[in-house]
């Protein structure tokens, strides 16, 4: 890696992943972040990751939410 680069691991499960999605979590906020940026890379995915990944590209084009 790079300097000043970041890698993030994200295990998560469908179910676990909606409720971070629909509750705003910090960490899914962040991903979904990333994804709208196009600031990521996947490195890995099979028929689940492959669910997660849809699911966090259509939040990504939601509009953001702000505090």
């Amino acid at each position: 890696m790079r300097p000043n680069e970041q890698l993030h691991l994200i295990l998560t499960n469908p179910a676990e992943l909606d409720a971070a999605l629909r509750d705003g979590w910090p960490l899914a906020t962040e991903v979904v972040d990333a994804i709208r940026a196009g600031d990521y890379k996947e490195l890995y995915q099979d028929e689940v990751g492959s669910e997660i990944m849809n699911k966090l590209e259509e939040a990504a084009k939601q509009e953001p939410v702000r505090g």
